[in-house]
Order: structure tokens, then sequence, then C-alpha cells
């Protein structure tokens, strides 16, 4: 049985490759954070991808499918590495992704994976989904996101 993980990762049409533990390094150093060996072993078998997710995969046939970009480590600089960001940004706090739409999905170092609120260009607040990649993914798959939100499916 495939794990959240691989299924989100075929979702969104990562692709299996070697991933550079430089650009890891290099994230971290910039956002001052430690990634969690998930995200490692992520990140250097998959990389980044985008594109909806739902349990049992397929086409989206409503709104309420979840869409993500999960960015490589590289390309989470390129897309975010922005100093007026860094300095806005609370400590701990590191993006690596988005919905595509006004949530940032973000490791929040020694707590996990989850959503970061964006206002009118300000951070709002910061929601965790998973305390693990693995279980932030069951949680996207599941449409689940949102403490209030229970299982759609």
């Amino acid at each position: 049985m495939k794990s959240a993980t691989e299924i989100a990762a075929a979702a969104m049409s990562c692709q299996m490759l070697v991933g550079d533990t430089a650009d890891i390094s290099g994230f971290e150093r910039f956002w001052n954070v430690k990634c969690p060996e998930d995200l490692r072993h992520f990140w250097l078998s998959w990389g980044s991808g985008e594109g909806w997710l739902r349990q049992g995969g397929g086409i989206p046939d409503s709104d309420d499918v979840i869409f993500a970009q999960f960015h490589s480590p590289k390309d989470a600089l390129k897309n975010f590495g922005l100093d007026v960001l860094q300095e806005n940004m609370p400590a701990g706090v590191a993006p690596i992704g988005s919905d595509g739409a006004s949530e940032m999905i973000v490791l929040v170092e020694g707590q996990g994976f989850g959503l970061l609120n964006l206002v009118h260009g300000g951070i709002d607040d910061v929601i965790i989904v998973g305390g693990s990649l693995e279980e932030f993914w069951q949680k996207s798959l599941c449409q689940s996101w949102f403490p209030d939100e229970g299982p759609k499916n």
C-alpha cells in the first residue's frame, strides 16, 4: 500500500530524482531552520511538483479539492527568498509551497507542516496541519487542512 506522501507526489506530478543536499543546506541557512528528515527525504526523492490532491487521485470534480504547489529547496528560495518576506516571517517558519491562492505551505520547525495565511501582503496566521509530512499529505488527500474540517471523503 502506498503512503500518503507517495500518493501526493504522484498527484502533484513529482518526478523521482536525486536531490541536492547543498540546496537543502542553503534553504536551512536562509530561513534559519533545521529541516526534518521526512522533508529531506521528500526533496531528495521527488523534488517538487504541483497538482490537485484528492484521495484516489484522478481529475477533480468539485471546488473543494485541494491544489498544492510543493517547491524544491532551490525553487522555494527563488519564489519565497525575498528579504522583506524573510524579515516578516515568524521565527522558525519557512515557506515550502502554496495552495495556488492565499496560503503558503510552511515548515514550522519543531511542530510540523501547515499553512500560513497571507492577507494584503502581510502574514495573518499559521495553522499546523500535521506533525509530520506524511500526516500533512494524509490530511491534504482527505481535504481536511483546517482543524474544524473533517474528512470529506
